[in-house]
């Protein structure tokens, strides 16, 4: 701390008193007597005293103001006696505090002398009242707002008057000048700032038996202040509650967050803390990138392309026994001819189409289906049945001209999307990859854990297929997925909170809209230092909103179930098949689940061969992996 900071003591100590009795007070009886004082407060000129506060040459200087004042309560039974305000010398550092005090009784009493600041109402003010240091201006001329001077003193009420000695006055309080640096960019407007941090706290109770703010039954929060301008600086005032701590400082200024934090200190009651030279501590600022998965800007993505690299057509194998066109002789057997480099994203949803239709994805496989991918089935006897293709069922990049891929038992079958058996011990992850334009269909009771993969291993998706997401995104963990479920599990319509989320605080917002095709829940979150937050609340006007759609889900049949009334969205784990009638692993997803304008929420387990979606998340680091399928040959 001795490097950073220069502290400098802020004490009222030995400030001298005066009290006198009104020649008309009244005496009413034993404990009830009246007496109408007056207080002289002075202090030596080298110490700060509070109200009207300026900075010379980096030291704080003050004056007591008009209005100020001092509540008297009698610290045995916590009741107040009265309320002392200024009647002379405003404007200096000395002023006459009078008022009257009543509930006196000759002899010895503890009197606790306070002033809370000149924002409170000192009429209305109780022995339970708990002082906060939350929310300020930031502005030296303000810091008297939140200020805190106590004692407690040992006073003789007689006949006469009062006799006081030192009225003893101590700062509860510890005041800040911190200044914001942002580097080369120019400060125009007030700069909100957030102090946080390990070992702050916002609020404490008043101990009025000793005359103390009581530091050990504080509460932790965040203190909130404005930064005024200073050419590529902000500078900001605030008052602290004592302690050691580490303050960690976030910033909104032009749309963008900034951050900093300064070494764990110990900063003491009636300090006043600056920079050795007597200006504020400075503080770097640095651009905040919010990587929480509680920060819907991580989540989905502008609309992207797929993206493919076309080239000719290759046989890569014969049909080996191992799938659909066991019955193929002669030239059949498998091609490659394209390789899909990237996925593309659409309504914030990965996709591998090309048309503005829901692609569902078998829980970790790269290539996602088009929901009429059952069109056209492939059974493992050898035969076809099905529809002609259609334009939504063309796998994207290869339905351009006459090229010979497809089915020798239909020639119109050509480049499409379709399904087939594929559970058994022989479709290992490589061959499930290598027949990606096949839906993996998983009929009746042929594997138990309905996984199109029969080895049903326990793996994470990439294990089987890399990352489907493009780059700079990844599909995210469960854990990151729930922070989309609010504290009920539920949403009527409407709701809002604040959740913490690794560690931060976001308001959250969730909105059902059912106008439209197809349902959705519509979700923004927003970082705060609050604990509340409403739904129409303001905060929520600019943020980016996610919306989970009821696109429903493909079946292990690849059959298109409950659209328009669920939406099931991937995460990248394994667990416990929790469908009833299922065993063995299945993948980990958020199901939400609309009844009208009412949605359920929850981290669910469906087997591996249904087909969902997939909501990224924002990585940096994560890099799309490529995908080369194999296509079955009618004759090259």
């Amino acid at each position: 701390m001795k490097k950073y900071f220069k502290v400098s003591a802020m004490m009222l100590g030995m400030a001298t008193l005066a009290l006198t009795s009104c020649s008309n007070e009244d005496e009413l009886g034993d404990g009830n007597l009246q007496r109408h004082i007056t207080v002289k407060i002075g202090r030596p000129m080298d110490d700060a005293t509070r109200a009207v506060l300026s900075e010379d040459e980096g030291n704080l200087t003050a004056n007591w103001s008009a209005g100020d004042k001092v509540a008297v309560f009698n610290s045995a039974n916590g009741k107040k006696l009265g309320v002392l305000t200024v009647s002379e010398g405003a404007g200096t550092p000395t002023a006459t505090f009078e008022g009257e005090l009543s509930g006196l009784r000759e002899g010895q009493m503890n009197f606790t002398f306070a002033h809370l600041g000149t924002t409170i109402n000192y009429d209305e003010l109780t022995s339970e009242y708990v002082h906060s240091v939350a929310n300020q201006t930031g502005k030296l001329a303000d810091l008297g707002q939140h200020d805190a001077l106590t004692s407690t003193q040992a006073v003789t009420v007689n006949e006469v008057g009062l006799d006081v000695e030192d009225m003893g006055l101590r700062r509860d309080v510890t005041f800040a000048h911190f200044t914001l640096e942002f580097g080369n960019l120019t400060v125009t407007d007030d700069v909100s700032v957030s102090i946080s941090g390990e070992g702050v706290n916002n609020q404490a109770p008043v101990k009025f038996s000793d005359g103390t703010l009581d530091l050990t039954n504080a509460t932790a929060g965040a203190v909130n202040a404005t930064a005024t301008p200073n050419g590529t600086n902000a500078e900001v005032y605030v008052a602290l509650l004592p302690g050691t701590m580490t303050l960690k400082f976030n910033a909104s200024m032009g749309g963008k967050t900034y951050e900093a934090s300064l070494p764990a200190a110990t900063l003491a009651a009636g300090k006043y803390i600056r920079a050795t030279d007597g200006s504020g501590i400075p503080v770097v600022m640095n651009e905040y990138t919010d990587n929480n998965p509680g920060n819907t800007d991580n989540w989905g993505g502008d609309d992207l392309a797929p993206d493919y690299t076309a080239g000719s057509i290759t046989k890569v194998a014969n049909a080996g026994g191992w799938t659909v066109n066991v019955d193929i002789s002669e030239n059949g057997g498998f091609a490659t001819y394209i390789t899909y480099n990237r996925n593309g994203i659409k309504d914030g949803l990965v996709t591998s189409l090309t048309q503005d239709l829901p692609c569902y994805f078998q829980w970790g496989r790269w290539l996602g289906f088009p929901a009429d991918a059952r069109r056209t089935h492939f059974n493992d006897g050898g035969s076809a049945s099905g529809n002609y293709p259609n334009s939504n069922q063309y796998i994207n990049g290869v339905n351009i001209g006459n090229l010979k891929l497809g089915y020798i038992w239909d020639s119109g079958l050509v480049a499409a999307y379709g399904c087939c058996w594929m559970g058994n011990t022989s479709w290992t992850s490589e061959r499930v990859n290598n027949c990606s334009i096949m839906f993996g269909k998983v009929d009746g009771t042929f594997v138990d854990p309905l996984d199109y993969n029969g080895a049903n291993e326990q793996c994470v998706w990439e294990d089987r297929s890399g990352n489907p997401c493009p780059d700079g995104y990844r599909l995210p963990t469960a854990e990151e997925l729930s922070v989309f479920i609010p504290s009920t599990g539920t949403v009527d319509g409407s709701y809002a909170e604040v959740k913490t989320i690794k560690g931060v605080k976001y308001a959250m917002q969730w909105k059902v809209v059912t106008a439209g095709t197809t349902p959705y829940v519509a979700v923004k979150s927003v970082r705060t230092t609050s604990d509340t937050v409403s739904v129409n609340d303001a905060i929520f006007n600019d943020a980016k909103e996610v919306r989970l759609f009821a696109n429903g889900y493909l079946n292990n049949k690849c059959q298109t179930s409950a659209n328009g009334s669920v939406g099931l969205f991937w995460s990248s784990e394994s667990g416990t098949n929790q469908v009833s009638g299922t065993n063995g692993l299945g993948g980990k997803g958020l199901l939400v689940e609309f009844t009208g304008s009412t949605v359920e929420m929850a981290m669910y387990v469906a087997p591996r061969s249904f087909g969902g979606s997939i909501l990224p998340i924002k990585d940096v680091n994560a890099k799309s992996a490529t995908l080369t399928p194999w296509f079955p040959l009618s004759g090259i």
